[in-house]
Formats: C-alpha cells, structure tokens, sequence
C-alpha cells in the first residue's frame, strides 16, 4: 500500500522542473529548488537515528517517534519528484519509497516484532544504496555533489 501511495504522488510533483538549458543545468536549478542535498542528508539521519533505537533498545515510544520522522521525511522528499532526468526520478523514488516503507514497517513492530524489524533493515539499506546511486547520478551530471548531503548513505551498524 506504502508504494502506491509514493507512485501516485511522483507522478503529480512537479519540483521546479526547468523546461531549457542542457541537462546539467536542469539539475541544477532542480536541485537547488528542492533543497537536495538537504533532504538526503535529513533521511541519512532520520535512518541513522532510527538504526541507534534499535541497536540501543530503547523501546516502542521511541521507535514510533523516529520511524514516523523517517515515514514524514521519506513522503516530504517525493514531492520534490520528478527530476529533469528520468534516471535520477527512478532512482530517487525507489530510495523515498524504500525509506516509506521502512519507517511504516519499523513504526508498526514496536520493540518487540522483530520480523518488521528486519524488513525494515533490508529496506533502509537498500534505500542507503538508492541515495547513494542517486547522489552519484547527479554528480555524473552536474559535475558536482549535492550540497548539504553526507554522500555516506547513513551510519550505524543496522542490528535488529
């Protein structure tokens, strides 16, 4: 259910799409519009934060809270969608909606289901390895990193 409801909200964004200039400069005006380099560091540290509640079992509340950030940012970041480049949408959506997905299955295991848990894991590390194709996309680009971004794909050791 978490990814159609990320599908159908990439295909209505229209995050300051430029219309003319090479494909570097689109980009660039994009993801200066956005905030991009904003946004992945604030899910590098939303899924970083939430890796530390687990690890740290620090129980139900404090997963709710963190797991609904992550849910919250992942959902915030997709309105940015779609990019000047096709490549770069692709894989910005896969990494928002794996980020989704991860904060909703981490939010309604708890402390205790540790299945969700761990599908959680497997989410938030493929979602890390998302960001980080994405940030490498637009570095390919622009010839640039994005600005305000770790580029590390998240921290923390990822136990459940």
């Amino acid at each position: 259910m978490a990814v159609a409801i990320l599908v159908g909200l990439t295909s209505a964004g229209c995050a300051g799409l430029e219309a003319s200039g090479s494909l570097s400069q689109q980009v660039t005006t994009w993801e200066q519009g956005t905030s991009f380099g904003s946004t992945v560091g604030t899910l590098q540290a939303d899924d970083a934060r939430v890796t530390t509640v687990v690890d740290e079992h620090r129980g139900t509340g404090a997963l709710h809270a963190d797991c609904g950030v992550l849910t919250t940012d992942a959902e915030a970041a997709n309105s940015n969608l779609p990019t000047p480049d096709q490549q770069l949408t692709d894989e910005l959506t896969k990494a928002y909606t794996l980020e989704y997905n991860a904060g909703v299955d981490c939010y309604q295991a708890g402390a205790t289901n540790r299945r969700l848990l761990a599908q959680s894991l497997r989410e938030r590390v493929q979602a890390r390895a998302s960001l980080a194709a994405a940030l490498s996309r637009v570095r390919d680009i622009t010839g640039k990193g994005a600005t305000g971004s770790s580029g590390s794909g998240g921290s923390g050791s990822g136990n459940t």
